[in-house]
């Protein structure tokens, strides 16, 4: 019985996944909000629930995340303005949402070798540099508080969308 080495796989490849499930992670729960504020911008405007999913699937959809919390926004100022004394940062939050989430699906893998004691380690950071050369770290303490914000506002628009 033979057995063949594992082909050798430098650490930046690991790294790189780490990047892609962090990055992802983020996506994927901001597309879930974002279908959230959707859901409640087609309900105000439309009550037949056919055409309501065809207003969503053609315009709402289409529609830059911007645009939508905009339009959430003037919602809420004209019919439901409880929001803003439960969630006052409602508006300055999820437009802080939604740049991470543009500086994330942008960002590139920095995977700096560091030296502790006479070791090299790699150091997994997903970066993203800002067009002033100032560089946005995002490690797993980052990645996590912007997964709560975005989480935290999942359910309050959710709650809100009942």
């Amino acid at each position: 019985m033979s057995i063949e080495p594992e082909p050798y796989r430098h650490p930046i490849f690991k790294y790189s996944e780490l990047a892609a499930q962090r990055r992802g992670s983020v996506i994927e729960k901001t597309i879930d909000l974002e279908n959230i504020i959707d859901t409640i911008i087609s309900r105000y405007y439309c009550t037949d629930e056919q055409k309501r999913e065809d207003l969503q699937d053609r315009i709402i959809c289409g529609l830059p995340f911007s645009v939508k919390i905009n339009i959430l926004m003037g919602l809420f100022e004209k019919h439901n303005s409880l929001i803003f004394k439960a969630y006052p940062r409602i508006r300055k939050d999820l437009n802080k949402i939604r740049d991470r989430r543009n500086e994330l699906a942008h960002s590139w893998l920095d995977a700096t070798v560091t030296f502790v004691g006479n070791r090299a380690k790699f150091k997994p950071e997903v970066s993203q540099f800002k067009s002033k050369g100032k560089e946005t770290i995002y490690d797993e303490k980052r990645i996590n508080a912007l997964l709560n914000l975005i989480l935290k506002y999942t359910q309050a628009l959710f709650n809100w969308n009942e």
